[in-house]
C-alpha cells in the first residue's frame, strides 16, 4: 500500500463538530476543556465574524484550551471563574458545550 503524504487526514472531531451544529458567526461557549483539540475543532466553526469563549476552572486547563485553540489556527477567549457561576450573561451565546470528560462539573467519575 503506498502512502500518500499530500492526503487529508482525518480529523478525529469530526463526530463532535457535527453534533454541535455550529456555523459561520455563531456565538459558541465551552464550559471546562479536559481536550483542547476539541475545543479547537469545534471553535474553528464560528470563524471570524463568530464568537468563542472557554470558561476554565484553572490554569492547567486554560493551557489546554490555549493549545487546542492554536493548533487549529483558532482565537478562543479564554477565562478562569468558577464553573458553578459563569462569567457570562444570559442568552449571550447560540451554542454552548459542557466538557466534563474528567468530572470537572459532576464532581470526577463517581460524582
Amino acid at each position: 500500500m503506498l502512502l500518500n503524504p499530500f492526503a487529508r487526514q482525518e480529523n478525529p472531531q469530526t463526530l463532535t463538530v457535527g453534533m454541535a451544529g455550529l456555523k459561520m458567526g455563531d456565538r459558541f461557549l465551552q464550559v471546562a476543556c479536559e481536550h483542547g483539540g476539541r475545543l479547537g475543532a469545534v471553535a474553528a466553526k464560528v470563524g471570524l465574524s463568530g464568537r468563542a469563549l472557554a470558561v476554565v476552572a484553572d490554569e492547567a486547563s486554560a493551557e489546554r484550551a490555549r493549545k487546542g485553540s492554536m493548533a487549529f489556527g483558532v482565537l478562543v477567549d479564554v477565562e478562569i471563574a468558577p464553573l458553578a457561576t459563569l462569567p457570562v450573561e444570559d442568552a449571550s451565546f447560540d451554542v454552548a458545550m459542557l466538557d466534563d470528560t474528567a468530572g470537572a462539573v459532576s464532581g470526577g467519575p463517581d460524582g
